[in-house]
């Protein structure tokens, strides 16, 4: 640290030098992020003003003397951190100019001049300063000289979107800062009390809204002509008088103004853009201070304000600013009985039925949506669903809803009408999801609706166009995949569907079977169908009825008591269009179908009525028949799905047996295709396999097991004719020379994979292999209460050497070991974490010995692991992996050295960095 405060002043010449440029400005905002930290601690905040330090010089010259903008803006975000503290802000005031005003007056005062201002990063950093300067009561004298408020009204509608956040970010601190301020003076009285409740309640705030000359700049921008205030007024400053607290009441005067001037005769577009933006803002207060915003769009009249907007001709423009509010403020859940003195459900009922009478549907659906969500009624719901009474017209004449002019307008264009009927079908999504209580006629009936939609935009031919309105909705995929998505919801809610479930069932098969549907549609349609057999096989379990015992099986029941929705899609017909897209020529419609049955494996294992169905049409096949693929994505779902149906007994073993495979074909394709796929994600399928079966499936771990120790043996055989006795390394090199690889070798293999999370999911394959040779011993399982295993039941050391010799005949500690030093930070973490594990149950076990008296050529080098790892530091080893690779945060001395290190000119730095 003590070098980094050397090199300071050097960083701080060369951001004040104008022939030199920092290339990356990312080095400018983690220099500052760096600084930020050190000033938040009181001592090395004392270290860094002192003039050793370079930061009071640095922002004495910036306040003095002409710098680049980048620099000047860079200075004004320094000392709005620094202020925030009142040691600095003192010694800062004590190095004031020749005009007597304090350091940091001065600088944001002469950003104000020339063509500083005109930059909108210099505008933008001088709000982020003043925000940042609220925090501290003592810096409101300074705020008001240098019209802080006033200058963030102005900025507004900037025509920068960033100087506008920023402003608004500042008004909203300001406004927080002005109601905490009152309410530690002792006022509690209700925020929206006159002014003359409020003086006195704020100190060192001075308004000159009154007293300033304006004139518009060269971009139009209203601008303080005459910025210097008054002897008296500083002197009114210094003594604070009550008559400081003018600054809040007259900015909450011309915010309330500028909100009610929404007539005709208003500035157009100034008074539009505006008011957007103080929508932001009240938005913005309501996250930071739910009371306090209350309180403000009380005093300010908002919903008067917004009700005028509804009936502007062009008003339309804020219709989302106006919806996207009063929707934040009915998500609140943290809502005081208080807050509705200044908005009412009714008065949002009445705002809904004038976006529907102004022909504003969009933002009338948005606002329905969310008042629903909190205040269920029909008339809402009617709002909801009136696209849909509109496009079905006298077929839904049960409905006495009136569909207005001005929306079938709108829904004779193509584009329009699939939007609004996007927006409602996305509304009734968002009302069933969230549980809303309904009237399950009112819902059964729109659902009616919803199905007739789906089958009329899920086809470019359909059978039957209610009305002319409707043509529009023929073929679009995009309305398809809303009503899909919604449709997924309704799965859920069994009750709801129906009787409509039944033509919905039709609809989704042709959707599946249609050559020319959409890859996303076809997925979504496959996705409805999971849930539904899901939630219907749910509801058939019984609650003694365990699905995973592969002796327990329920008579399986006859068609006519299974749904047809579910007969329908769990028949041969279905079977075969799902044979038929599984060879489509689009690869994401073929990983769909496979996915498919490991979506609804996963869900339904050992499902009587699904795993006949499966084997009745050989459904297993195509997850076999997948592996081999052009696509690599598909053969990696297709290894999925393989899994899947191997936790499946009766599945699995008709697979095996209809195949005419073996366990072991199956084990070694998959070997296969983690040892010679060229491609990462059906590496990755594989050995997320192969740790499944050996964590999972006892007989294909038998195997594993079984495997290996043949193969050992079988080769120490063929070495001691040779009156040779190998290590365990020989021994593992021979068996590479081979063409067949056990598990353990393949593991070995994939060890080294040049894909990270092939890495990590072999460090678990490792990881479970010491679990099932080394078990912890250190806690006994059958004991609950954490009693450590006595001397007689820890095993012995020679049962542990044993152990750890089998592990080191695998290669699995080999490449824990070789691990550790991996170049992907997260394989070397995760195989420290192991390797310490390891450490502890061997230092756990009383019974170890590390120096065992078997003198064995194998135990050579596993004993020198041993020692190895139990003489290591291994926790310091992990702490070191597991260090952020941010530079940075632990050595900043690297990022000053960044900077100093920028060329000499402007002109060479024209290339972007990015």
């Amino acid at each position: 640290m003590d070098e980094c405060f050397k090199r300071l002043p050097e960083v701080f010449d060369v951001l004040l030098d104008p022939s030199k440029s920092v290339v990356d400005d990312t080095c400018i905002e983690k220099f500052l992020s760096w600084l930020k930290e050190l000033i938040s601690v009181s001592d090395t905040r004392t270290r860094l003003l002192q003039k050793s330090a370079g930061v009071s010089t640095f922002l004495q010259k910036i306040a003095s003397t002409n710098c680049e903008a980048e620099t000047l803006a860079f200075g004004l975000r320094l000392t709005g951190v620094l202020c925030q503290h009142s040691d600095a802000l003192d010694d800062l005031g004590n190095g004031a100019d020749q005009t007597g005003d304090a350091l940091p007056q001065t600088a944001f005062q002469k950003a104000k001049e020339g063509e500083y201002w005109e930059d909108a990063a210099v505008r933008c950093a001088w709000f982020q300063g003043v925000n940042a300067m609220v925090t501290n009561t003592g810096t409101l004298g300074i705020l008001t000289k240098i019209g802080a408020v006033d200058s963030a009204f102005l900025c507004l509608d900037d025509k920068s979107m960033f100087v506008t956040s920023a402003a608004q970010d500042f008004l909203v601190a300001f406004i927080l800062m002005s109601h905490k301020s009152d309410s530690k003076a002792g006022n509690t009285e209700d925020c929206s009390m006159t002014r003359e409740q409020r003086v006195g309640s704020v100190k060192d705030l001075k308004s000159d809204f009154d007293t300033k000359v304006w004139e518009d700049d060269c971009e139009g921008r209203k601008v303080v002509k005459n910025d210097l205030v008054s002897s008296e007024e500083n002197k009114s400053v210094t003594n604070k008088t009550t008559s400081d607290m003018k600054t809040y009441s007259s900015f909450m005067k011309r915010l309330k103004e500028t909100l009610v001037q929404n007539d005709a005769h208003a500035e157009e577009q100034n008074t539009l853009s505006l008011i957007v933006s103080i929508l932001q803002l009240i938005r913005k207060l309501f996250e930071a201070d739910y009371s306090i915003a209350c309180a403000i769009a009380k005093e300010t009249d908002l919903v008067s304000c917004c009700q005028g907007l509804i009936g502007r001709e062009d008003g339309a423009a804020m219709d989302d600013h106006v919806v996207e509010l009063f929707a934040f403020w009915m998500h609140r859940k943290e809502r005081s009985t208080d807050t509705c003195t200044w908005l009412k459900t009714d008065i949002l009922n009445q705002m809904v039925s004038a976006f529907v009478m102004s022909g504003r549907f969009r933002s009338a659906l948005k606002l329905a949506e969310c008042l629903y969500c909190h205040h269920p009624s029909n008339q809402l719901l009617d709002v909801i669903v009136l696209p849909f009474i509109a496009i079905w017209g006298d077929e839904a004449s049960s409905n006495t809803v009136v569909v207005p002019e001005a929306l079938k307008q709108q829904l004779s264009s193509k584009s329009p009408c699939v939007n609004l009927l996007c927006q409602s079908v996305h509304a009734i999504r968002e009302v069933l999801s969230q549980d809303v209580s309904f009237e399950d006629s009112s819902m059964i009936q729109t659902i009616e609706y919803i199905s007739h939609l789906l089958s009329l935009c899920s086809t470019d031919n359909p059978s039957r166009v209610p009305t002319t309105l409707a043509r529009n909705a023929i073929g679009s995929s995009r309305l398809t995949r809303a009503i899909l998505d919604l449709t997924l919801v309704l799965s859920m809610k069994p009750c709801l569907l129906g009787a409509a479930m039944t033509g919905i069932s039709e609809i989704l098969v042709k959707i599946v079977d249609n050559p020319q549907s959409e890859c996303v549609v076809v997925s979504k349609a496959l996705d409805v169908i999971v849930s539904h057999l899901h939630e219907y096989m749910k509801s058939q379990q019984d609650d003694n009825y365990d699905v995973t015992a592969p002796s327990v099986k329920r008579p399986r029941l006859t068609t006519s008591e299974v749904p047809q929705s579910v007969n329908q899609f769990l028949s041969g017909k279905f079977a075969s269009v799902l044979h038929k897209r599984s060879y489509d020529s689009r690869w994401e419609v073929r990983d769909s179908v496979v996915a498919f049955f490991d979506k609804v494996l996963a869900k339904q294992m050992g499902d009587r009525l699904l795993t006949d169905w499966m084997i009745e049409n050989q459904l297993y096949k195509l997850a076999w028949e997948k592996l081999t693929d052009a696509e690599s994505y598909v053969r990696a779902t297709a290894v999925q799905t393989l899994c899947q149906i191997s936790t499946c007994d009766v599945l699995w073993n008709e697979f095996l047996s209809n195949s005419q495979l073996s366990q072991e074909k199956v084990v070694a394709e998959i070997i296969g295709v983690l040892l010679h796929d060229e491609e990462a994600f059906p590496r990755r399928a594989a050995a997320k396999a192969i740790l499944s079966w050996f964590t999972g499936h006892s007989e294909i771990r038998m195997y594993v097991l079984k495997q290996h120790s043949c193969k050992r043996h079988h080769q120490k055989e063929t070495c001691s004719e040779r009156n040779d006795i190998p290590s365990d390394e020989a021994i593992l090199d021979e068996a590479n020379e081979t063409a067949e690889k056990t598990v353990y070798e393949a593991m070995v293999h994939a060890s080294k994979d040049w894909d990270f999370e092939v890495k990590l999911l072999t460090l678990g394959f490792w990881k479970s292999v010491v679990d099932h040779f080394l078990p912890d011993n250190r806690i006994n399982e059958v004991n609950t209460s954490d009693k450590k295993l006595t001397a007689a039941e820890l095993p012995s050391c020679d049962q542990i050497w044993h152990g750890l010799l089998e592990m080191w005949s695998t290669g699995g500690l080999t490449c824990l070991k070789e691990a550790m030093d991996d170049c992907d930070r997260l394989v070397a973490e995760k195989a420290c974490r192991i390797v310490l594990n390891l450490k502890d149950r061997l230092q756990a076990d009383d019974n170890f010995n590390t120096d065992p008296e078997t003198k064995n050529k194998n135990f050579k080098e596993l004993a020198a692991f041993v020692s190895h790892v139990l003489t290591s530091d291994l926790t310091s080893i992990l702490a070191e992996k597991t260090k952020s690779i941010d530079v940075y945060e632990e050595n900043p001395l690297s990022l000053l050295e960044d900077i100093l290190s920028c060329e000499a000119t402007n002109a060479e730095n024209i290339l972007d960095c990015y």
